[in-house]
């Protein structure tokens, strides 16, 4: 955690702790796309640009402004340039010198977490039968040519660890939920509610797919054979660190079948335990 600190600015947060901090995370979210959607001629978009889609995203607020001290000393009073100012100042934009015009960039730990923050509030939609299938094909390449389809194991190792981390919030949502509504009379409505709008439509667009004879989720016994095959078979667990150090640069062979040996227990560990989670999913719901 002290590594956070030391790669993102002290006063990074202070705008969401200001009178104004719901302007801001409006701001800071819808702002996002300008610079991680869109494809700018000259790369970062202009000073002018930023400034142009702070104002009209303010006007179509209802929230109010409120005055911030800190700020009074800005020449022009106007809102829009208090909330640009305010974002320049605290390291969630920076300012670009580019010949006669500035260009506006992020900083790239700020640049990582805004896109988690994104993540958080506005949750894409996930279709597990797709991940899992995805996982399936990138195991299947690394078991049939280990050496030149490495990488493809090591996207497998991530994608299978982004499942788990899903499928857990998604647990602990359902069990917020039940707390939160103890106390309700017709609590069985609003459960029911709650799990096809949040879990089915938004979390897990597919989770009714995955109760199906025929759906990509009946994979994950096969990527646990073909995981363990790769775990006990020595040659292809050569070949394997042999692509890595290859392709990723390594050059400490030590280090490359500790990377293998970890992607290899990490896709192991989560189909091993995949039922066990979906179980859980199953008896919040029945509750």
């Amino acid at each position: 955690m002290n590594h956070l600190f030391e790669r993102i600015p002290d006063t990074l947060f202070s705008p969401l702790a200001s009178a104004n901090r719901r302007i801001y995370a409006s701001l800071i979210l819808d702002l996002y796309p300008l610079f991680f959607d869109q494809v700018h001629a000259d790369v970062f978009p202009s000073r002018e640009t930023v400034r142009q889609e702070i104002e009209e995203r303010m006007a179509v607020m209802s929230m109010t402004w409120q005055d911030e001290p800190e700020l009074d000393r800005e020449p022009d009073n106007s809102p829009t340039l208090r909330a640009y100012h305010r974002l320049l100042s605290t390291g969630w934009l920076e300012e670009e010198v580019e010949g006669y015009r500035v260009r506006v960039t992020v900083p790239p730990a700020v640049g990582m977490l805004w896109s988690s923050l994104i993540e958080v509030a506005r949750p894409d939609r996930v279709f597990y039968g797709g991940i899992v299938l995805s996982i399936f094909n990138n195991v299947q390449k690394a078991c049939e040519e280990p050496e030149a389809q490495v990488l493809a194991l090591r996207q497998a190792a991530r994608e299978a660890q982004r499942f788990l981390q899903h499928l857990n919030t998604m647990i602990y949502g359902l069990k917020g939920l039940l707390e939160d509504i103890a106390d309700f009379e017709d609590h069985r409505k609003v459960l029911s509610r709650f799990f096809e709008d949040f879990v089915e439509r938004i979390l897990v667009q597919d989770y009714k797919r995955l109760k199906t004879r025929n759906n990509p989720f009946r994979y994950r016994q096969q990527i646990l054979q073909r995981v363990r095959e790769l775990e006990y078979d020595l040659d292809r667990k050569k070949a394997l660190v042999a692509g890595f150090l290859e392709q990723t640069g390594e050059t400490d062979s030590e280090a490359a079948w500790e990377a293998i040996n970890e992607d290899i227990r990490r896709l192991r560990g989560v189909f091993e335990q995949i039922d066990g989670h979906l179980a859980r999913v199953d008896r919040y719901r029945s509750k």
